[in-house]
């Protein structure tokens, strides 16, 4: 069980709201059509939702990450996103190409494809 302070608890509060707000298309933002969005701020049960969609993709994987890593994270993204490519559904990766990717290091086949 995760204990989140009091302080911590209230800021995500209002970040869920304004998120929220943002999305609900009384703002400039909005959400179009057949498009469903998920709020986590969990990483772990972000990372789930995201491979569960990656799995259930049937016409295209469009994935946007700050950072991808060689690490236990990384490599099941990774093979993830390789398994669906195989499968001849179209994969598109966008990652922040300044994140620490370059201070890692990076062997095998995530960061050959990242390359």
């Amino acid at each position: 069980m995760r204990i989140i302070r009091p302080k911590l608890r209230k800021q995500i509060a209002q970040w869920r709201y304004a998120i929220v707000r943002e999305l609900s298309g009384d703002t400039v933002g909005g959400i179009s059509r057949g498009n469903k969005v998920e709020i986590h701020f969990d990483g772990d049960a972000a990372y789930h939702a995201m491979l569960e969609a990656i799995s259930a993709a049937e016409h295209y994987v469009h994935l946007e990450m700050y950072m991808f890593l060689s690490d236990a994270i990384g490599n099941t993204f990774a093979q993830a996103l390789s398994s669906k490519a195989k499968e001849g559904i179209p994969v598109r990766v966008i990652y922040d190409s300044s994140a620490p990717l370059a201070q890692t290091r990076c062997n095998g086949p995530p960061c050959a494809m990242l390359e």
